[in-house]
């Protein structure tokens, strides 16, 4: 019943959502990427969806030129949820140029609302997606190059002083290493894990993990990093002991 509820908000967010550009352009205005944001906010909780990140142009043109615009379109808008440190792993382009006029009518020209993307959500068959696979979890699991991931990530975190959420260059390097290592190996990906420390005078709270996590994030994809290669982990914990701070990011390695 809560799988339910969780698809049905998430398609009442969608279907009043639109995002829209300038004639030609990519620059996506504010309020609609603001949309966005909350569907794939919400559809980090929903389990066994894909979202359909729809592209549509107005008619002026050459047909051609619209259809590339628009497949562009909407993967400007999943790059920029990406960048944001939200999860796109289950949100998908798909240009479709001026084929469906938007229909809608306002203080602005049809050709203004035909200039959009809209979403669509898809229940997916996750049993079925993981079987299209030809090798078994168990064999990616023992691939060497998950064992080596599985090695470069063996005790590295990153430490933070209190309520930063910034990581330091040296340490960039390193989560860029084993992201580009995740990159690399088929079926594996990076888990960042940012957790805070309970020490009331550090000030953090589980947000503040959460923070460092999305922080890493974008900058990694920022730097090239495909942004469905890294998974944010959440809930943050606090994991203050005596020996390390709780100010501070885990990695682990996930095999799909």
């Amino acid at each position: 019943m809560a799988q339910e509820s969780c698809i049905g908000d998430l398609r009442s967010l969608t279907e009043q959502a639109r995002v829209y550009f300038p004639a030609g352009g990519l620059t996506l205005d504010e309020s609609g990427i603001a949309q966005a944001r909350l569907i794939a906010a919400l559809a980090q909780d929903c389990n066994g969806v894909e979202i359909i990140v729809e592209g549509h142009s107005d008619p002026s043109g050459d047909p051609a030129v619209n259809l590339r615009l628009s497949q562009k379109r909407a993967e400007q808008v999943i790059q920029r949820l990406g960048a944001t440190g939200l999860d796109i792993s289950n949100f998908r382009a798909e240009g479709l140029g001026s084929a469906r006029p938007s229909n809608v009518t306002g203080s602005e020209s049809d050709a203004y609302y035909d200039r959009r993307v809209e979403f669509v959500v898809i229940q997916t068959n996750t049993t079925t997606k993981t079987n299209r696979f030809k090798t078994t979890p168990s064999e990616w699991a023992s691939s060497t190059c998950v064992k080596e991931l599985e090695n470069a990530i063996s005790n590295a975190q990153i430490f933070y002083s209190p309520r930063s959420v910034a990581a330091k260059p040296e340490d960039m390097d390193m989560a860029m290493d084993f992201a580009s290592k995740a990159s690399s190996c088929p079926n594996a990906r990076l888990r960042v894990i940012g957790h805070h420390t309970d020490d009331l005078r550090a000030g953090e709270n589980p947000g503040t993990g959460r923070l460092r996590a999305k922080a890493l994030m974008a900058m990694l994809v920022a730097q090239g990093i495909d942004s469905t290669q890294i998974i944010i982990a959440a809930p943050s914990r606090a994991m203050e002991t005596v020996s390390q701070s709780g100010s501070r990011l885990d990695f682990d390695v996930i095999i799909d």
